[in-house]
């Protein structure tokens, strides 16, 4: 089954501005190994960036509520990036339970610690492939795990990871974007090449696995999990292209070297979009799934 959809379409708010902005874009493809890439510090700006989205906090903001974060509950979050997430969720927990994060890069682990210090909570965050978790099978009440699926090498493996590490009766929460759904409408839209830039997006763009969320239900199901819902997540905000209307010209260059459009297609496409965003006509839709199911007992 499907669970219920939440959309946001607000009106783009009055943001403060990140402590520290990015000073290089990040590409998709760059999280995989942010410590070969060199842009750890500009992968942690942007992150922090993102976080003002207020889609993005309503996002985390519900996935905590579903992965059980309550007092005394032991929750790990997977691809845990600065720890920021892990921290909301330690107070949380807080008296009694215990959060826990696990990334692949070793700068993220490290500014996750000088984080939860600064925080003066105790969290164990740890530098691990989501593939290979360092803690013994049902270990966590809840286990959550945001926008790292796409980005892996064996995503099923990884959940099968998540699963392991879930006790009998507890939650895993699986959430990442569909690379599938990215549609836009504005003055001067081509279809065509609207589709073909879409296809790229999705099987293709930087990510390993765009369309792997969708498949996040059928696979839980098929490890044997319980009560499993997938929540779709809608967004129409224009939010992230108002505050980084670069990525649009980023994004059509990118597809002209992939082939995807022509540079012609792809100019046309640039001046229409930043007009749209300009005067407020443009409408964009982008999805997310958020994967909740239960461990079964015995």
């Amino acid at each position: 089954m499907s669970g219920c959809l939440c959309v946001y379409s607000g009106a783009v708010p009055d943001l403060e501005q990140p402590q520290q902005e990015a000073r290089t874009h990040v590409r998709s493809e760059d999280f995989r190994d942010l410590d070969s890439s060199g842009l750890a510090i500009d992968a942690i700006a942007s992150m922090d960036e993102l976080h003002l989205d207020p889609f993005i906090a309503h996002l985390k903001r519900r996935s905590f509520e579903l992965v059980g974060a309550s007092p005394g509950a032991k929750i790990l979050d997977v691809g845990c990036g600065a720890g920021d997430d892990a921290i909301a969720m330690a107070r949380i927990v807080s008296p009694g339970g215990a959060a826990s994060g696990v990334d692949l890069s070793e700068a993220m682990i490290v500014e996750a610690r000088r984080r939860s210090q600064a925080a003066s909570l105790e969290i164990d965050f740890q530098i691990s492939s989501a593939a290979h978790l360092p803690y013994p099978n049902d270990s966590f009440d809840g286990v959550r795990c945001e926008r790292t699926l796409q980005h892996v090498e064996d995503p099923e493996a990884v959940l099968e990871e998540l699963v392991r590490v879930l006790r009998p009766g507890g939650t895993v929460v699986a959430i990442d974007s569909d690379r599938g759904v990215f549609a836009l409408d504005f003055v001067g839209c081509d279809a065509d090449v609207e589709f073909r830039l879409g296809r790229w997006g999705a099987t293709g763009g930087g990510v390993r696995n765009g369309l792997f969320s969708r498949q996040v239900r059928r696979r839980l199901i098929g490890m044997g999990l319980h009560n499993v819902v997938a929540h779709p997540w809608v967004n129409t905000s224009t939010v992230e292209l108002q505050r980084r209307p670069h990525l649009v010209e980023e994004r059509c260059a990118r597809a002209v070297v992939a082939g995807a459009i022509t540079e012609t297609e792809a100019e046309a496409r640039v001046r229409a979009v930043r007009t749209a965003l300009e005067d407020g006509t443009l409408h964009i839709t982008t999805l997310f799934w958020m994967t909740v199911g239960n461990k079964p007992i015995g």
